[in-house]
């Protein structure tokens, strides 16, 4: 609790005032007592009747108010829960209330599309009508032309690769609709998932991507950061180089550098920024290794 607050508590319907918790003589509200309660907790004992004749006009602050405060939709929540519930034994229902809520807010602002777990986006994206392709050739046919196909085997051993298909009206597609050769209206959606988790989104449509559809993935991932475009550095600063590695060549990045972008036709990719340094890292090594074995004999 951050600071003592002001109570007022009516006794509605007790004539006759102790120290004691007694049963009341008759219906009244003639006097008026204070009690002070900093440091104290009030124990309710009886038979239950007691608790009725307790209304708290003004409610104690949660210790959940420092963090409350830092989140506006659930301090609505709370203060809407606090003008229904105004009974003292309604506390511990209030605090579990809003220990529920600040759980689910944290969990679901804390997950952005690229870091998101495989269970969470199939979840989504088969709850919206998507569907996984399955079959080796339509697979293997989607997957021809990816920017993220030469990186797997640098870290193939906790890769995994799944391609997603969802119609633009969320229409459910069926078996004999998915063949290796045919490209269905909608969306082709390749993950590539490094531990469980997302690093790689591509995003294909089928026709041409609009300006809504582009500015809508830009906001989906931004997670609550904003784009900007990639500035044109210096090749060289003091005379030493300037070193921006990009494996995948990005055009934008979130301010807050963890998500990089880069459109490609009616394509869009987006990768985690710190694996994208990192596979540009590990190719150039592995180009330098492989340099003197190619040129040997010349």
């Amino acid at each position: 609790m951050c600071q003592s607050r002001a109570v007022e508590i009516v006794f509605a319907g007790l004539e006759y005032l102790c120290l004691r918790l007694q049963a009341s003589e008759g219906i009244g509200e003639d006097d008026a007592v204070a009690f002070d309660l900093e440091g104290v907790a009030i124990v309710g004992v009886g038979d239950g009747r007691a608790w009725e004749a307790f209304e708290v006009e003004v409610v104690i602050e949660s210790v959940f108010h420092a963090i409350l405060a830092c989140l506006p939709p659930l301090v609505s929540l709370h203060l809407c829960l606090t003008s229904i519930m105004k009974y003292p034994k309604s506390c511990f229902v209030l605090t579990l209330l809003c220990t529920l809520a600040l759980l689910f807010a944290l969990s679901s602002t804390a997950e952005a599309r690229i870091g998101e777990r495989k269970e969470s986006i199939e979840r989504r994206l088969f709850a919206s009508g998507g569907i996984m392709y399955r079959d080796d050739a339509v697979e293997a046919n989607r997957r021809r032309g990816m920017p993220y196909l030469k990186y797997v085997e640098l870290i193939a051993a906790s890769t995994d690769i799944r391609i997603y298909y969802k119609t633009a009206n969320g229409r459910r597609p069926s078996s004999k609709e998915l063949e290796a050769k045919r490209v269905l209206p909608g969306w082709d959606m390749h993950v590539l998932y490094v531990n469980g988790k997302s690093a790689v989104e591509v995003y294909k449509r089928s026709q041409a991507m609009t300006e809504y559809e582009f500015n809508q993935l830009l906001a989906i991932q931004a997670n609550g950061s904003y784009w900007k475009k990639k500035a044109k550095e210096p090749n060289a600063v003091d005379g030493k180089p300037v070193k921006d590695p990009s494996a995948f060549g990005y055009e934008m990045q979130t301010d807050n550098k963890v998500v990089r972008a880069k459109k490609m036709g009616n394509a869009m990719i987006f990768f985690d920024s710190k694996l994208d340094v990192m596979l540009a890292e590990m190719n150039d090594s592995d180009q330098i290794e492989k340099a003197p074995v190619s040129v040997n004999g010349f």
